[in-house]
């Protein structure tokens, strides 16, 4: 918890020494997960997904790491078309593990994922595919902060018509 409130109060080097310690008292998949944010936070996005993988190298069923790749894999700094091209293939493949693991009780997991969905669609110029995951996360989560900015965003790439 700790980590997360110094990740929002805007101190993600503190939220990552907080998220090492932790670790080192219990090394687990939520853990190393609360890690992986923390870095992802700070922008060291290759140290996050150095985490998520040993995660996934342990449980590669778990959905949390799975769908943490895919959001590192859209989170990639890319030079050209081509590898940009690349990284959004590589966080296709992590969401079609993603969608095979979610369980129906599993709400918040599908929250993430349909969100994650969305942002993967939008950046493939995919707008139609992207509102309709963000229409049922928005029926999952009226209230979910992360679809109202991320619809926002749409609306700003393609705004709807008059």
């Amino acid at each position: 918890m700790l980590t997360g409130l110094l990740a929002i109060s805007g101190q993600p080097a503190a939220s990552v020494r907080v998220a090492e310690e932790r670790l080192k008292h219990k090394d687990n998949a939520h853990s190393r997960f609360l890690l992986a944010r923390s870095l992802e936070d700070a922008k060291q996005l290759d140290k996050a997904e150095e985490q998520v993988q040993i995660i996934l190298k342990r449980e590669p069923r778990d959905v949390r790491a799975n769908l943490g790749l895919a959001v590192l894999r859209l989170k990639q700094p890319v030079a050209d078309a081509p590898a940009f091209l690349q990284v959004l293939a590589q966080a296709k493949k992590q969401l079609d593990v993603v969608e095979k693991l979610l369980t129906p009780d599993a709400e918040p997991a599908r929250i993430d994922f349909l969100i994650t969905q969305a942002a993967y669609h939008a950046l493939s110029d995919n707008l139609a595919m992207a509102e309709k995951s963000l229409a049922e996360a928005r029926q999952l989560s009226p209230q979910n902060d992360r679809i109202r900015a991320l619809s926002g965003a749409m609306e700003v790439i393609a705004p709807p018509p008059p």
